[in-house]
């Protein structure tokens, strides 16, 4: 069973891609599995709150890895095999399948290290412009409030490990990026670029029988970029294009989007009607829920 994993943040239509993709009787999937995070993240130090004490933890496990004949290979390898124990088990319904999806919006935080575990499987980077991303969320998630916090994440970090994968796996001929606005307005080009990427066959007109089980994925329709106008404050319109200018012209090139046109489009969607107090409150809360809330549990420690 070969995994194929789809490196994308939230509301870029991975969940689309992946049930596109699953029309092919060659492949089947499950909704979000995420379990290969906490596999990866126990050797990080500083990134998980826990209640036995992740600093700790942490050492002893990459002081026990350190001991294995191959070190990180041996650690690295018996991940492998549990994982695609885990794969070979989700699509036993499946007879002829021999490809497995593993989609997770979180993977982008540790998509290199699942790029050195698994070095045969399938990447597909899935990106999206960022502005119609966060609208989008902002839209679908939070009606209508800068209610952000909670992809904070995925909005920096996230965003950040996307154009990293792009520069550095671009030659990789296991990695194959697309772009959002490819797979709404040509998705007969990338149905082409994906069949022989995988070397199969993929029916978008079966794509409604595309059954995922599970809570966890987008339930929301792939759409056009035609969201509801959210630049309404001062606030959001200054972060906004504070995301575009975090990002050089060089950067937003290799993404395939133009910065100077994003500019542009923040400028065409604004709709100021205040200052944006209420904006200003909520991402307040949203720090104070993310970077000092968790830390007054006693019995929860690093």
């Amino acid at each position: 069973m070969t995994p194929i994993f789809i490196f994308s943040l939230p509301r870029s239509g991975s969940t689309y891609l992946q049930k596109l993709l699953m029309t092919s009787e060659e492949i089947c999937s499950v909704s979000e599995p995420w379990f290969l995070l906490p596999l990866i993240y126990m050797q990080k130090k500083d990134s998980i709150i826990a209640e036995y004490g992740q600093s700790i933890a942490q050492r002893g496990i990459n002081e026990l890895i350190d001991q294995l004949p191959n070190k990180q290979n041996d650690w690295d390898a018996e991940i492998r095999i549990f994982s695609n124990n885990i794969y070979t088990k989700l699509a036993k319904s499946n007879p002829n399948a021999q490809y497995f999806i593993d989609k997770t919006p979180r993977y982008t935080l540790v998509a290199e290290d699942i790029i050195r575990i698994f070095p045969n499987a399938k990447f597909i980077i899935l990106v999206r412009n960022p502005i119609d991303m966060l609208i989008s969320i902002i839209r679908s998630w939070t009606n209508n409030k800068w209610k952000i916090g909670a992809f904070k994440i995925d909005l920096e970090q996230g965003f950040a490990h996307l154009r990293l994968l792009i520069f550095k796996y671009s030659e990789n001929p296991n990695v194959l990026t697309i772009r959002y606005e490819e797979l709404v307005e040509n998705s007969s080009i990338v149905i082409m670029k994906l069949e022989s990427f995988l070397n199969i066959k993929i029916n978008k007109d079966l794509i409604s029988r595309s059954h995922l089980d599970g809570s966890l994925g987008d339930k929301l329709e792939l759409r056009k970029n035609k969201e509801k106008k959210v630049i309404v404050s001062l606030f959001r319109y200054y972060n906004f294009k504070k995301m575009i200018n975090n990002i050089n012209n060089e950067e937003w090139k290799a993404l395939g989007y133009n910065k100077q046109n994003l500019i542009k489009e923040i400028d065409t969607q604004k709709r100021i009607r205040s200052v944006g107090l209420f904006d200003m409150l909520w991402s307040i809360k949203d720090l104070l829920r993310l970077y000092f809330i968790p830390r007054k549990n006693k019995n929860i420690l690093y």
